[in-house]
Formats: C-alpha cells, sequence, structure tokens
C-alpha cells in the first residue's frame, strides 16, 4: 500500500500484509513505520505502529496523515465485522491516542481510502451512503475536532457506476486523479486524470423575490427509502407488507427526476447456499412485480439476492438457536435508489 512520509522526517507509515508467515493475523494488512536514511531508499527495516491492528488482531490499511503529523487516519476492519470503517488517531509528542471511528461517516457498508488533503478537506470512499453504484468518492471538511455536518458526494465523471477511490486533487487546481475500475481502462483498477472545469465568472443578476415553498430534501428522502425492508415468512416469496413510498417516487419522476432502483432480497442462515440464493431472488422479483403494477418503470430496477451472506445478527449459523423473530430480521428486501443524472 502507498508509503506515507511523516512531516519534515525521515520516518514513513505504510501499510502491508506478510503472505509467507503461518500466522494467520500476519497475513492480514497491518500499519508499519519505518526511519529512512535517504528518500528513494529500499524500507528493509520496519516495525509496527503501535495502534498496527497486531495488537487487536483487526486488519488496518490506507494511512493519511494530516500536514502536521498529528492525526493519522486509516481504514480498519475488526474481527467480527464484514464492514472497513475509518479510524483516526492524535499524536502528542511521541505518544498516539487509543484509535477511535471517525465520526459522522461510517456506515454499515465499506468506508475506506481515506486521503486528508490541504488539511482542509478528507475524502474517502463508501458504498454505503447513497451514490452511483460501487464504491463513490465523498468528502467531508477536515477539522481537528471531527465537527463537519456537511457530506458530499463529488459528481459525474469523477463518481461512476464502478468503483472509485484515492482521489486526489493536482499541484492544478482544475487538474485531478482517482483510482477506478470503470469501462474503458486498460486493466483492472487503473489511474484516471481529469481536467475540472473552471469556476464561472459570476454574473449579476436581478433577484424577483417569489413565494418561497418548502424546499425538498431529496438526499434524505432517498437515505429514508433506502433504510426500509420488507420482511417475510420463512422459505417464501409472497409479499405481505409493501413500501410506502413509491407515491412519491412517482411524483418525483413526473417533475423530471430519473432513478436507478436495486432491488436486494435477503435470506436467513437456514438453508442451503443455492436454496437461500433462490428463495432472496424471488422475494426481489416479488417486490419489483409490485413496484411496476403502482407506475415504476421495469427498466429503471434490477433484482440482485444477497442470499444469506449478509446475516447483522448472531444467527449467522444454523447451529445457533435463534429464535423465529431473530431468523425472520434476516429475511427481507431493501432498494438501492440512485438519482440518474
Amino acid at each position: 500500500f502507498p508509503v506515507t512520509i511523516f512531516p519534515g522526517s525521515k520516518k514513513v507509515y505504510f501499510a502491508a500484509a506478510m503472505p509467507g508467515s503461518n500466522d494467520e493475523v500476519m497475513l492480514r494488512s497491518h500499519i508499519y513505520e519505518a526511519d529512512l536514511t535517504d528518500l528513494g531508499s529500499t524500507i528493509t527495516e520496519f516495525r509496527p505502529w503501535v495502534f498496527s491492528g497486531i495488537e487487536d488482531t483487526s486488519s488496518c490499511a490506507h494511512v493519511s496523515l494530516s500536514s502536521d503529523g498529528n492525526i493519522m487516519v486509516f481504514s480498519k476492519l475488526l474481527n467480527d465485522r464484514e464492514d472497513v470503517d475509518l479510524y483516526y488517531s492524535r499524536r502528542t509528542g511521541s505518544t498516539w491516542s487509543d484509535p477511535e471511528p471517525v465520526p459522522g461517516i461510517n456506515t454499515r457498508s465499506q468506508e475506506i481510502f481515506p486521503v486528508i488533503q490541504g488539511d482542509t478537506i478528507m475524502y474517502f470512499s463508501s458504498d454505503g451512503h447513497i451514490g452511483y453504484g460501487g464504491l463513490d468518492i465523498f468528502s467531508i471538511p477536515f477539522t481537528s475536532d471531527w465537527s463537519h455536518d456537511t457530506l458530499t458526494r463529488l459528481p459525474l465523471p469523477l463518481n461512476s457506476t464502478s468503483d472509485d477511490f484515492n482521489y486526489r486533487s493536482g499541484s492544478d487546481a482544475e487538474e485531478a486523479f482517482l483510482v477506478s475500475n470503470r469501462k474503458g481502462g486498460k486493466g483492472d483498477d487503473d489511474v484516471w486524470n481529469f481536467r475540472l472545469p473552471k469556476k464561472p465568472e459570476p454574473v449579476p443578476v436581478v433577484v424577483v423575490e417569489e413565494p418561497k415553498k418548502p424546499e425538498f430534501d431529496l438526499d434524505a428522502f432517498l437515505r429514508d427509502c433506502n433504510s426500509k425492508r420488507i420482511y417475510f415468512a420463512f422459505n417464501q416469496g409472497t409479499l405481505e407488507d409493501r413500501f410506502d413510498f413509491v407515491e412519491k417516487l412517482n411524483e418525483l419522476e413526473e417533475e423530471g427526476y430519473r432513478f436507478s432502483i436495486i432491488v436486494t432480497g435477503y435470506a436467513d442462515a437456514r438453508g442451503t447456499i443455492p436454496a437461500n440464493y433462490q428463495v432472496g431472488m424471488k422475494r426481489a422479483d416479488a417486490v419489483k412485480k409490485d413496484l411496476i403494477s403502482r407506475g415504476i418503470e421495469a427498466a429503471s430496477m434490477k433484482c440482485v439476492s444477497m442470499g444469506s451472506t449478509k446475516i447483522e445478527n448472531r444467527c449467522k449459523n444454523p447451529k445457533i438457536q435463534c429464535s423465529e423473530e431473530e431468523h425472520r430480521l434476516n429475511r427481507y428486501v431493501q432498494l438501492t435508489i440512485s438519482v440518474v443524472k
């Protein structure tokens, strides 16, 4: 993983795994630090950073430092979780504080690849916030106390329906770089270069006062839609409930909005993997048919099944004695609704 240089020194931080190790913990990625005699030299002697992930057997990667070296942000995957979150640690003298989750941005999905730039903004990628698909790049104002109240998704074409990450502005304010596996590249993950449009000069306008209508928060509405679930009986794909926001979606489409909807079906851990996949797809298809009957265009929807691969509670193994209510919480359909620009 990329090497990060500690400001004003030859100390460096980086993440690495030890593929030849017989130790399961060492096979995971951890953060290391080293002292270079000359910049550009080979790193031959290094040691685990004090909170490298070895001490709690977690996996840590993607180190980013503030320009004064006092704040480190990195990705962390705990053993009992399936999602990566962003953590930070503060330096006082030669001591680092216990890592804590970065406030206000982590979800039950992936938050990964942090990049602190100019000590005014932090970019990161997520598939847990509303985006265009895959990993999308977001930004927040970077402050030492994390006192931000805005989270911004970068627009098209910087983001795409594929995975987009490691965003950096160039030395030229109108240039940007990122990594993506979108169509048109040379391999899997490619580095992409963009020329950003110049900001137009402000043009004086005459403001005509009109009665103000209550402002509709589209992002908040979609977050609420995407958080709702329809639950199913055991081994059944028959609808017992309906999403209550479809009428508003139809109204928004009449106003000119276009949406992309992924309908995802889930199953509990009982049953075989193929059977759970099939019942998850059956549930997703039942919801799609209901949405079509209520005016949503079929072409805007895609059905997928996660089967029993995303169990959120303790009932991950059929041998675990769970109540029917606990199992029911893993049998559902959830939508991912994104705006098509």
